[in-house]
């Protein structure tokens, strides 16, 4: 029934047509969430690898599907050495089977009073993939040690990890 601005109805109704920018589709997942496969190290961390991945399933075959992504993590190690003055590491935000990364960000460790972190952060990284099908789509957060000898150390408790994903239509 047409209520002058509220359209009521019992059950459900699944649209399949949405106005620009509009909300299609959100999915969150936890970091112990199945579904999510999130990497947990025990005992020393790790240099490189996947982080976590999801496949989702687009609503709409004209959308845009923002990802975000954020991760409880432990560096192990110092640069206090001679032959070690920086640690820095890269984390990614790819699609498979797409070349380009839809998100980066990189962090830095440098020896020296003040140095600290210099940079930004590994996590939170997000990123925006334009969507033209209807098939499944691997989203992968993956990181890289660029220089240095640390490692990193990841967790999966539901508080430790998280993904959001928004579908909108375009």
């Amino acid at each position: 029934l047409y209520n002058q601005a509220r359209l009521d109805v019992s059950g459900s109704v699944n649209p399949t047509r949405w106005t620009t920018g509009q909300t299609i589709n959100t999915v969150y997942l936890m970091g112990d969430d199945t579904q999510l496969h999130q990497l947990v190290t025990t005992g020393s961390g790790v240099t490189s690898g996947t982080v976590a991945y999801y496949i989702y399933t687009p609503i709409s075959n004209n959308s845009k599907i923002i990802v975000e992504y954020s991760a409880l993590y432990y560096i192990i190690g110092n640069t206090d050495n001679g032959s070690n003055t920086e640690d820095s590491f890269e984390s990614r935000l790819t699609v498979s089977g797409v070349t380009d990364p839809i998100g980066k960000r990189q962090q830095y460790f440098r020896t020296g009073d003040g140095a600290s972190n210099r940079s930004s952060t590994i996590f939170p990284i997000m990123g925006a993939y334009n969507n033209s099908a209807f098939t499944p789509i691997q989203f992968n957060v993956t990181f890289t040690q660029i220089a240095g000898n640390d490692s990193i150390k990841f967790y999966g408790q539901p508080f430790d990890a998280g993904m959001k994903i928004t579908e909108i239509a375009l």
